[in-house]
């Protein structure tokens, strides 16, 4: 098939069909322009954010004829790549934006300020625990009740853990 042919096949006129040769968005073969290889690769090479005509945004079409039906874009190697690749740059872009809403809200925090936190109780509590055989050994060993030093060692678990509640300054790492 012939250029004027292929044009006439696409419902484009035969600059078009040149442009789409020269700038390599579908290839010529030795016999001519296989039409349903050029049409794959013009559906798969063409830019949708661009008219197909800038005047009417149609192609130019003579008097009753209807053009080719285009493809549906898709990513599965038979519609368009561009109409993909776009719709997956607008997901990434809409992602980024949601993050900043989320970390302008006070909704996202940076993972260091996190890892400093949870450095910061675990290290209390560490030193919380280390040190009760020390507070504790004068208190249970002047009490000759199992029940009374139970209790006192219980209590003094509970305070360590409840530290894990109460607000903590992240300075201290």
């Amino acid at each position: 098939m012939n250029q004027a042919q292929y044009a006439r096949h696409r419902g484009v006129d035969k600059n078009a069909v040149r442009r789409a040769l020269a700038t390599g968005r579908i290839k010529k073969g030795a016999k001519g322009i296989d039409p349903v290889e050029a049409d794959k690769d013009w559906a798969n090479n063409t830019d949708l954010s661009k008219p197909k005509n800038s005047v009417t945004g149609n192609p130019h079409l003579k008097r009753g004829e209807t053009p080719a039906p285009m493809k549906a874009a898709t990513a599965n190697g038979n519609g368009n790549h561009y109409a993909h690749n776009r719709a997956v740059r607008e997901g990434y872009a809409a992602a980024l934006a949601k993050l900043e809403w989320e970390k302008e809200t006070g909704k996202l925090v940076p993972v260091e300020d996190v890892r400093k936190g949870a450095y910061a109780a675990g290290r209390r509590i560490r030193e919380r625990m280390m040190n009760m055989p020390d507070r504790l050994a004068a208190v249970v060993a002047g009490l000759s009740n199992i029940h009374d030093c139970r209790k006192v060692i219980a209590d003094e678990v509970k305070l360590a853990l409840n530290e894990l509640h109460s607000p903590y300054d992240t300075d201290e790492a």
